[in-house]
């Protein structure tokens, strides 16, 4: 018998995953990462049958993904992953997003942002302020897991002793060690993270670098009265593997086409609803969220939040104490 505290999480992507800032590909106007979440002893068995099913359907380089498969291999090869799923106690987790969304929520982030430089300028200050963007595909392996650590398979799990794999498609390193940050910076909530200085400013008026001594702070900040379980002791790891892959990419294009018909009839849907799934043939295995119910992902994105036209910062602090509370030697 294995430890009733290790789960794994098979996922992957489909959809638009890309950079913000890129222009938005029509047909696919929704990113999605979506995944399998089985206890270790359910997953003992997918893992014993998954080799079997794929050798069952034509190996393209090496790889199979759904999508290079004929049609009728297509519809048979998801007839098996869903046979292999409702038989086990899978429950399938995903985050999806529609692009144009976050493409007018980082619009509205960067025209805050070029106000603020302007502003400093006037006063004598240069600011290196990014451009606002943001890559979706680590965003939504985030948001998709911290779905993961709030579904009924693991609630009643005692976080010092949970253990989670994450299997998914071959990466990039960069993009891996990106997501496998954005895990790990979710886990550390509501831990306030600092980075001691000294840190520099460009003064404009006397053309020099100023010093400055102090904390960089990470702060998240709460609505009164809630509470944030604290999660620092889960462990997590994140592997790639093609087999284990290949469930996560029929569940990931299957529900992405979902979703798609779904923000086609009405794109005002929320894409995490009973309703934008109810069509799929999984759909009794896709728990609704228990918590946090206000789980937002344009508010889990790094971004702070903002209200006519202005960023909502706690009491007392300001657009640039946020990010750094710092004073010149």
């Amino acid at each position: 018998m294995a430890d009733g505290n290790k789960f794994i999480l098979i996922c992957d992507e489909s959809g638009a995953v890309g950079f913000t800032d890129k222009p938005l590909n029509a047909d696919f106007p929704i990113g999605i990462v979506a995944g399998v979440l089985f206890s270790e002893d359910d997953f003992i068995a997918v893992k014993d049958e998954l080799p079997a099913i794929a050798n069952k359907y034509e190996d393209i380089d090496g790889k199979l993904h759904i999508t290079e498969l004929t049609p009728e291999n297509q519809e048979a090869l998801r007839k098996d992953i869903f046979d292999l799923i409702e038989v086990s106690d899978g429950l399938i987790v995903y985050e999806a997003v529609a692009h144009q969304a976050i493409q007018a929520r980082c619009a509205e982030e960067q025209k805050i942002w070029d106000e603020f430089k302007k502003a400093k300028e006037k006063e004598g200050y240069s600011y290196n302020i990014p451009r606002v963007t943001e890559r979706m595909l680590s965003a939504l392996f985030q948001c998709c897991f911290i779905r993961t650590l709030h579904s009924d398979l693991l609630k009643n799990t005692d976080p010092s002793s949970c253990e989670i794999a994450i299997y998914t498609d071959p990466l990039d390193k960069p993009i891996l060690d990106e997501i496998a940050a954005k895990i790990a910076g979710y886990l550390n909530i509501p831990n306030v993270i600092k980075t001691e200085g000294p840190f520099t400013r460009f003064n404009k008026s006397d053309q020099k670098v100023e010093s400055l001594e102090g904390t960089a702070v990470s702060k998240i900040n709460l609505q009164e009265g809630k509470e944030i379980k604290d999660l620092s002791t889960v462990k997590f790891s994140l592997s790639v593997d093609d087999t284990m892959g290949l469930l996560a990419d029929v569940v990931s294009n299957s529900l992405l086409y979902t979703l798609k018909e779904s923000y086609e009839k009405d794109s005002s849907i929320q894409l995490f609803s009973p309703d934008s799934v109810a069509s799929h043939a999984l759909a009794g295995r896709i728990p609704e969220l228990n918590e946090p119910k206000d789980f937002d992902l344009l508010q889990n994105m790094n971004f702070v939040p903002i209200e006519n036209g202005k960023f909502v910062f706690p009491e007392g602090m300001t657009i640039e104490s946020y990010f750094l509370e710092a004073s010149p030697k």
